[in-house]
């Protein structure tokens, strides 16, 4: 009997050395990065990633049910980063088409930063609780350093949130600067945990690094303008011949997309060559993004409409003024067969697919541009409403 007492006490004091009683220790919960952050419900850690275009990069805290994060009133976290192979910034939005209906500059970038937006038990929807105005959320880019903070806290008088589930804290969108030959490493740093009472939680810590690898050399944007007096006093030729890729093509005309800084844009149907008519006086900022054959570019302008000021090769922008004392003649019909202003303006006015829009504001005309590859001759004219609404009328000779 007392061999069988001296068993179960040995089991018993094996039992509570390994299992925690009441947590005395505090767990150690971890901030992994994830290489391919694919979605705002991505939990999934990928170590390492290959990419020929930009990519996002996700942050995961792994609290568990057994190691919950208890009372989050705020977290923040820093992604450590090359910052000349690659840039924080958005991918130009899909959903920024012209004349959307959600309000988005047309060809204007999406968010840099997704927070992330998971629902099921023991997670939270941080994109949720900002959208209802219940967080705020923000994050700086210091480009000297490489390194992005995001920072993310509960507004009062709403209460902190329990975390007890892998969830995505955000992810952070990359965009590419040159092609690397070896892998490049992204690090977490500055994970930092806090309760309603402003005071650091512990036991939360910076996880695994991730590497990533760039295989494609994105395109290189470049152009030139000079004045086209027989348009018009306010109008240009825009030249993008002299943009390149070192390992694939850029479609022509699909990967050319411009933005004269008027408002108007022509979302890469337009091809390397083309002119735009002004018709008031500069300055503007002119923006050219291309886009080669696997997909790689870069956002020249942010949802906004502002152009972003960063070094991606895929964009650039020049500052245009106005012709100085130019004469103010007539556009006639040219050489190569274009369709001149006031024959085009003609021809689109009395089209009747203008009737078939299902609208009754009444449209007037804004601007005309006219475009060339070399093989085809184009005039778009734009025309607005009241309300804002954009509509192009695309005229072939």
């Amino acid at each position: 009997m007392k061999c069988i007492l001296l068993v179960l006490l040995l089991t018993f004091l094996a039992l509570t050395s390994i299992v925690p009683r009441g947590r005395a220790t505090p767990a150690v919960v971890g901030v992994n990065l994830d290489a391919s952050s694919t979605s705002q419900t991505d939990i999934m850690i990928d170590p390492s990633g290959s990419n020929v275009r930009s990519f996002r990069v996700g942050a995961v805290v792994n609290a568990t049910g057994y190691y919950p994060l208890s009372g989050v009133y705020g977290w923040q976290f820093t992604i450590n980063y090359n910052p000349s192979s690659f840039v924080p910034q958005g991918n130009p939005n899909p959903l920024a088409t012209s004349g959307n209906s959600l309000g988005l500059y047309p060809d204007g970038a999406s968010n840099t930063v997704l927070l992330g937006a998971q629902t099921a038990a023991g997670t939270v929807n941080w994109a949720g609780l900002v959208s209802a105005n219940y967080a705020f959320e923000s994050f700086n880019v210091n480009s000297t350093r490489g390194q992005v903070s995001i920072f993310f806290v509960m507004l009062s008088p709403h209460p902190p949130v329990n975390i007890a589930a892998a969830t995505l804290l955000a992810s952070v969108n990359f965009e590419i600067l040159n092609k690397t030959n070896t892998s490049q490493n992204f690090m977490v740093s500055n994970v930092i945990f806090v309760d309603n009472n402003d005071l650091p939680m512990s036991g939360v810590v910076a996880g695994a690094s991730v590497d990533e690898t760039v295989t494609n050399d994105p395109p290189h944007a470049s152009f030139t303008y000079t004045g086209d007096r027989k348009v018009g006093p306010y109008a240009y030729v825009f030249s993008a011949r002299a943009s390149f890729d070192t390992d694939d093509t850029i479609p022509n005309p699909s990967g050319y997309f411009w933005d004269f800084g008027d408002g108007t844009q022509d979302l890469g149907v337009s091809g390397p060559v083309v002119t735009h008519n002004y018709t008031t006086a500069g300055p503007f900022n002119v923006t050219l993004r291309i886009q080669d054959s696997p997909g790689a570019t870069g956002s020249a302008r942010d949802s906004l409409g502002y152009v972003v000021p960063n070094a991606q090769p895929s964009h650039t922008k020049l500052m245009i003024g106005q012709a100085e004392n130019a004469p103010s003649t007539s556009p006639t019909l040219t050489s190569d067969g274009c369709l001149s202003q006031p024959q085009a303006l003609v021809f689109a006015t009395s089209s009747a697919s203008f009737k078939l829009m299902d609208s009754a504001a009444n449209y007037h005309y804004v601007n005309y541009a006219t475009a060339t590859d070399g093989f085809a001759c184009r005039t778009v004219l734009f025309f607005q409403s009241e309300p804002g609404d954009m509509v192009e009328a695309t005229v072939n000779s």
